[in-house]
């Protein structure tokens, strides 16, 4: 049908389903959270001494580990934190850079912004 047709009706606007969004944004944030804490958290509760290294695997694990394999978990953890926190800032400036340098798209010079009932001649 035409938009100026004698007895028609606008549209109802159609919202979307605020919970499905709300829990889906909620979940985004939980997530960015976490992955932003595991790596910070672990860089800053990595013991200095290797022996501790080595006394903690022993606790948690039952599995003990000499004094050079334990040096060598210190720094693959420390490297892999680092390299972690890396990505996480360098996938957050790239997304800055990607916001602030897209032209964000006037509503006055699309055509869906133009009311339907105003593209249509007054009788």
């Amino acid at each position: 049908m035409h938009c100026c047709s004698q007895g028609e009706t606008a549209p109802p606007a159609v919202a979307a389903p605020a919970s499905r969004s709300t829990q889906t944004r909620w979940l985004r944030r939980i997530v960015a959270l976490v992955q932003w804490a595991t790596p910070l958290a672990t860089l800053a509760l990595i013991p200095k001494c290797p022996g501790c290294i080595a006394a903690y695997v022993f606790l948690l694990t039952g599995i003990g580990v000499s004094f050079s394999a334990a040096t060598t978990l210190q720094w693959l953890l420390t490297v892999l934190s680092i390299g972690a926190l890396s990505f996480l800032g360098l996938r957050a400036a790239i997304r800055v850079h990607t916001r602030l340098t897209a032209a964000p798209a006037s509503p006055l010079h699309t055509q869906a912004a133009v009311h339907p009932a105003a593209r249509c001649d007054s009788r």
